[in-house]
């Protein structure tokens, strides 16, 4: 709060199996915490007048098929591009969390042969496009993401142990295993997956208060602060709550500008409450952790006089109870289901 540490501090296990305990100097992955950062990336060679945002991202992409002809840097950006998401079609032939290189990607990508929508019609996340910036970054710069972004910004900002984990081989000092909990204790994720763009970045709170305090103190300039906090439009002239990787809305009254992540047994939010000039950082290392509600229970606590409450109806009796089901009642319900809106797989069974 006002550009210090008020608290920080780790809790549990950053590595059960050598019994290593989570400090703030850990280093996390964020998964999709990580998409500011390369949005950012971005926003810096439009600003250098090396990349124009209402582009064809074919100009800066050559290998991409026609098919993707209509799509603009921008779409990316607001994830308006109707780009199908790479991680959802890895993960429907069972190879997600294996590597493969950034070409490999391409080539899924460049083999779709259609959109999920017409550019601009909707708002819908996609890993894709994220993993493209990262290859325009690279195509435009003649440097990789973790090259780029740790010369224009985590050098300038003096964010030591932060970089883009593109090589699933380098050693990472005071790195936390993400985890997961099943019915027969704590499992560690082993992954070869390093791809970056859609997320890949591994860091600390302390670091990550640097990044927040860049906001404040607008060490790498008002018109980059300005241009990365732009909200994304449909063509209908909708605006969205989405801007330069990150998602700008109001909580309790408040302006707030947040992202969260999740992969490989990491979950973590970076939340800003830049009126108040608060912020919270929460990272783990626990695939059933909630970061995104320990955040706001954070500001519930130092921000409560500072919220507007609203009255809210009482709904309680309205509430219905739980249904009471047999096993072959259940049953009937269980099966692969195609969710339309979301353009997602979900498989319901009995546990």
């Amino acid at each position: 709060k006002n550009g210090k540490i008020i608290y920080s501090r780790g809790y549990g296990m950053a590595n059960l199996e050598h019994n290593i305990t989570i400090k703030p100097d850990t280093v996390f992955y964020i998964g999709s915490t990580s998409k500011q950062f390369v949005a950012a990336c971005i926003a810096l060679l439009v600003l250098d007048n090396k990349i124009n945002l209402e582009e064809s991202i074919t100009t800066y992409l050559p290998e991409l098929p026609d098919l993707y002809k209509s799509i603009t840097v921008r779409h990316m950006v607001h994830h308006t591009s109707g780009i199908r998401d790479y991680l959802a079609l890895r993960h429907s032939f069972g190879t997600w969390n294996d590597h493969c290189t950034p070409e490999q990607v391409i080539q899924l990508i460049a083999r779709q042969k259609a959109l999920n929508f017409q550019p601009g019609e909707q708002y819908m996340y996609s890993n894709s496009g994220y993993f493209l910036l990262s290859e325009i970054v690279r195509n435009v710069s003649g440097k990789s993401l973790a090259e780029f972004a740790k010369e224009r910004l985590f050098d300038r900002l003096g964010m030591k142990n932060t970089h883009f984990h593109d090589d699933y081989t380098r050693v990472v000092k005071n790195r936390a295993m993400g985890h997961v909990k099943g019915e027969d204790g704590f499992s560690q994720y082993v992954t070869t997956f390093d791809i970056v763009g859609s997320g890949g970045l591994y860091t600390t709170v302390e670091d990550l208060f640097l990044w927040d305090q860049m906001f404040h103190e607008k060490s790498l300039g008002e018109e980059f602060l300005n241009f990365i906090h732009q909200k994304g439009k449909l063509n209908s002239g909708e605006e969205l709550d989405y801007a330069f990787g990150l998602r700008i809305d109001t909580y309790k009254g408040i302006k707030r500008v947040s992202h969260g992540g999740s992969y490989i047994g990491f979950k973590a939010d970076l939340m800003r409450f830049p009126d108040k000039k608060f912020s919270v950082i929460v990272l783990s290392n626990l695939a059933s952790f909630n970061p995104t509600a320990r955040c706001r229970e954070i500001a519930d606590i130092y921000l409560e006089e500072e919220f507007v409450h609203e009255k809210t109806e009482d709904r309680s009796e309205a509430t219905p109870a739980a249904a009471d089901l047999t096993a072959d009642q259940l049953i009937r319900f269980t099966g692969t289901y195609w969710i339309e809106q979301e353009h997602a797989i979900v498989k319901i069974h009995i546990k």
